[in-house]
């Protein structure tokens, strides 16, 4: 019995024990070893593993098994480590850019407290590093932190930024690490502490001809149908009357919804309630607005005559059209029609194509805020008052839409120097390829030469400038771009662009590559746009005369191998090759990135155009949009057809979707909607697909430009804790924009 207890006890002696004895969180194994359960290590399972994330930054993790070699990215080595159960490639791992091309070698691998954070290994939770957070510190924290953005805005990835920002895209590696502020309106700052003052217009911007830009919009709502016959209703079995509300944006981008608005309202009504709208966001009695209708009496074949003697309440002969100019205005050129994927030609009502019926009735109210100064986001017409369901309803369907002809309000003067000494009138009556347009009258031969002076150089090259003036002549590809301001306007109204080139009869004389001698417009300035004058655009008259401002800054064409479709009160631009049959359809995108899914290839344009002007389109840049006039042997434009009125256009975004053949040949279909820019403003006029409408990129001078609307006016210092303007002295008001004496 001595003997079998001796026994027992050795063998208890020899026993295998795992340390600890794997403290409840691993099995205890052969040769004293713990394998831990999942997310605890440690060679007695006391320690836990804290959460993986994207990391920051990387470190190299080198020859991790022993083998003498590093193994490629696909390659994964010590599995079943505690770190990582499916192994670990020994070099940065393959990853993706923002076009889902394979980037080789690109780290941001996972990894513990995402390489940004200590782990605790009592509890299992990371420490992050002072300027991450998040249970992985998988996350930069936004300024502010811990009481984020201040209380002002909203946290958000750079993916959702993006996206809030005219629905752009990031697919970076970090698009859900990196974090920044969307600040509510009226706040400012990385952590929207600041508070925004009031903006203002500089006092010393006023001279004795200097104008200013106040916003003026056209409120269109509309149905392809006799609205006599078939009036809009609230869609309700009992046919109530319809509605609808104007959303106003201030200067800082507060937006303001008006109450409920009976459609066929005459302007009164209209102004009454967005002046109604609070805070005194529009000034009492700063609004001019008239009402344009069609009922049924008007349209084509309507005999009442529009007004054309100023601004008005309401007056009740003015339709659709009639007029010639009204005509081409209001509705000729509404072609409303569905993006190219579903109707390829571009073509809109009135056409074959179109399954709309050929007449729009309904009202346009064209309104100008003229006390709301700056660069004021485009308004919009809110139908869906009930919910779900449209407050405003037609038989074949409301068209809603809002566009400026010209009159966009501006913070920034890039036409800021007048050229003192010249006034000019409109000739319309200059022949040119069997049409007439618009021309330069009223110069004389002082007046001229100064003119020229003015203009100076059309492109980016001083070398090839002529005469004693140091001015370019202009061309197709480098027009010159000026502002006409009435000599007897008043001091909101802030003038229209004109784009123009000089038309000689000399071949030679300035490289011009479209001379003409039998034309009548030879040996003068010519106009790209009509250029409809008045606040209303309801008649032409060459005896108005107008003050020019010209500006040091570039208009260029961004290539005469791309042009751009677009239909009527849309801010969406569909680009394509001009030439398909070189069979490059990379012709038709305009956008600066360069890579192989989105953008232009620049080897393709240099080596088959080697001396094309080729201008390529970012976001934010400024562009516009017209026929150029070509030249008799390359093939005309259509400048007969370009809007009375230019709008400059801000890129919102720009980008390629996936090509969708409309027939079984694809030059036939010239790459149709696959190049896609999107504006901040909605178009005025619509382009067919035989207008060759192309994009010109402005490229503004700081020599020529002014930003006359800013806080506090530009004349004082905005306390950002408090949001009130410290004027200078001689100045006074909530916005530091009056001079006075007093406060000197």
């Amino acid at each position: 019995m001595l003997k079998a207890a001796i026994f027992a006890g050795l063998c208890a002696v020899s026993k295998a024990e795992c340390p600890n004895g794997c403290n409840g969180h691993g099995k205890c194994t052969s040769y004293d070893m713990c394998i831990c359960n999942r997310n605890w290590q440690a060679n007695d399972c006391s320690e836990r593993v804290c959460q993986f994330g994207t990391a920051h930054v990387d470190t190299p993790k080198g020859d991790l098994n022993m083998d003498g070699a590093i193994s490629g990215p696909d390659t994964p080595v010590a599995v079943n480590s505690f770190n990582y159960p499916y192994g670990t490639p020994e070099q940065f791992p393959h990853g993706r850019d923002s076009d889902l091309n394979e980037v080789i070698n690109s780290a941001h691998y996972y990894m513990e407290c995402s390489n940004k954070g200590k782990c605790n290994r009592e509890t299992g939770e990371c420490e992050c590093f002072d300027g991450y957070d998040g249970s992985a510190c998988q996350r930069a924290s936004c300024p502010g932190w811990p009481n984020v953005c201040s209380g002002h805005g909203v946290c958000k990835s750079i993916r959702q930024l993006a996206a809030a920002d005219g629905d752009n895209v990031y697919e970076l590696w970090d698009r859900h690490s990196t974090m920044g502020c969307e600040c509510d309106e009226g706040f400012e700052g990385p952590d929207c502490s600041e508070r925004k003052c009031k903006f203002g217009i500089d006092p010393l911007y006023y001279d004795d001809s200097t104008t200013i830009r106040y916003a003026m919009w056209d409120f269109a709502i509309l149905a392809a149908d006799n609205v006599g016959t078939n009036p809009f209703d609230d869609g309700m079995p009992t046919k109530g009357p319809a509605t609808f509300a104007l959303r106003f944006f201030d200067l800082h981008g507060e937006d303001w919804v008006t109450e409920p608005i009976t459609y066929g309202a005459s302007c009164a009504t209209v102004t009454a309630a967005l002046e109604a709208l609070p805070n005194n966001v529009i000034p009492v009695g700063s609004l001019q607005c008239i009402k344009t209708f069609n009922d049924g009496t008007g349209g084509s074949s309507g005999s009442a005559v529009p007004s054309s003697s100023g601004w008005s309440v309401d007056d009740t002969t003015d339709v659709f059209s009639v007029d010639p100019l009204q005509d081409r205005s209001y509705y000729r050129l509404m072609s409303f029609w569905a993006p190219p994927d579903s109707n390829p030609e571009g073509e809109g009502i009135g056409s074959s194509k179109s399954p709309l019926p050929t007449a729009l009735g309904g009202s346009v109210y064209k309104i100008k805020f003229a006390q709301n100064p700056g660069a004021l986001l485009q308004p919009e017409i809110e139908t869906y008052l009930d919910g779900t369901r449209p407050s405003i309803n037609q038989r074949n369907g409301v068209i809603t839409a809002v566009w400026t002809d010209g009159q966009q309000g501006e913070s920034v003067d890039y036409f800021a120097d007048y050229c003192a000494g010249v006034t000019v009138t409109l000739d319309y009556s200059k022949e040119f390829r069997g049409g007439t347009i618009a021309a330069l009258s009223g110069l004389t031969a002082a007046e001229t030469k100064l003119l020229k002076r003015c203009l100076g150089s059309a492109d980016f090259d001083l070398s090839n400038n002529v005469d004693i003036y140091d001015w370019d002549l202009g061309s197709d590809d480098f027009p010159h771009l000026i502002k006409l301001v009435l000599t007897t306007a008043s001091s909101n109204d802030g003038g229209y662009y004109a784009a123009l080139r000089y038309w000689c009869t000399d071949s030679s004389a300035g490289g011009v590559d479209a001379c003409e001698a039998d034309s009548e417009a030879a040996d003068t300035f010519i106009l790209y746009n009509p250029f409809d004058q008045g606040p209303l655009f309801l008649y032409e008259s060459d005896t108005n005369v107008f003050d020019v401002y010209t500006t040091k800054g570039t208009l260029a064409r961004s290539s005469s191998h791309a042009n751009v479709r677009f239909g009527f009160g849309s801010n969406t631009f569909y680009t394509y090759p001009y030439n398909p049959e070189k069979g490059i359809p990379i012709y038709g995108d305009l956008a600066c990135e360069i890579n192989d899914n989105n953008g232009i290839k620049v080897n393709y344009w240099t080596k088959n155009f080697p001396d094309e002007q080729t201008t390529c389109l970012n976001k934010t840049d400024i562009f516009t949009v017209f026929s150029p006039f070509g030249s008799a042997s390359t093939g005309a434009g259509r400048p007969q057809n370009n809007p009375p009125q230019i709008n400059l256009y801000t890129v919102k975004k720009i980008y390629q979707t996936q090509f969708k053949a409309q027939s079984s040949d694809p030059l036939a279909n010239n790459f149709n909607g696959t190049y896609v820019i999107e504006s901040d403003l909605n178009t005025n006029w619509a382009a067919s697909v035989d207008d060759r409408f192309q994009v010109y990129k402005f490229f503004p001078s700081t020599e020529s430009t002014y930003t006359y609307v800013a806080p506090c006016s530009n004349r004082g210092l905005c306390n950002h804790d408090t949001g009130l303007c410290e004027c200078f002295h001689g100045y006074t008001n909530d916005d530091c924009s009056l001079q006075n004496s007093l406060s000197v």
